[in-house]
């Protein structure tokens, strides 16, 4: 003979299966995304270090260019090197602003592209839309039911009035 099973002892056991396996699901996930989120550290670490070292390299190249420019006055105006140095060092800001006033422009040309998201604006709209159809419908369902109730109720009187003389 079969012994027969309590109904909140399994529900109890259901309940706590259910608690181990949410426990054991974030464990594993804290398991598995810890090294991802190591190399990640690491990776954006050396990708700053190299931004840095970019940008420092990008300013030695643009001294550069102000002492190249300073030299090509020196000899080809025969200033003082003083002044063919801060001469070049002005035509390499000049070059720099004309470099930044493009990438202004451009920059100013993709900021005009950016729209709202309109299929998820149209998307959300038909859905509260959709919702307001439903809940509505549901008011009309619920006001037909009480109304068919009353009547019921009315015909149910009218009929024991009748049957009861």
């Amino acid at each position: 003979m079969t012994e027969r099973v309590n109904i909140s002892d399994v529900i109890t056991n259901i309940k706590d299966d259910g608690q181990r396996m949410g426990r054991d699901l974030v464990a594993l996930g804290k398991a598995e995304v810890k090294p991802i989120a190591k190399n990640a550290g690491i990776g954006g670490g050396a990708f700053g270090a190299a931004g840095y070292l970019a940008v420092n390299a990008t300013f030695l190249l643009f001294l550069a260019g102000g002492l190249a420019f300073g030299l090509i006055f020196l000899h080809a105006l025969g200033w003082s090197s003083v002044a063919s140095a801060a001469l070049g060092f002005v035509c390499m800001a000049v070059l720099l602003f004309v470099i930044a006033g493009i990438a202004g422009l451009v920059g100013r040309g993709a900021f005009k592209k950016v729209g709202p998201p309109k299929q998820t604006i149209a998307e959300a709209k038909a859905s509260i839309e959709t919702l307001k159809a439903s809940v509505q419908e549901g008011k009309d369902a619920v006001t037909a039911n009480q109304l068919a109730r009353a009547s019921l109720a009315t015909t149910k009187k009218q009929a024991k009035h009748l049957f009861s003389r």
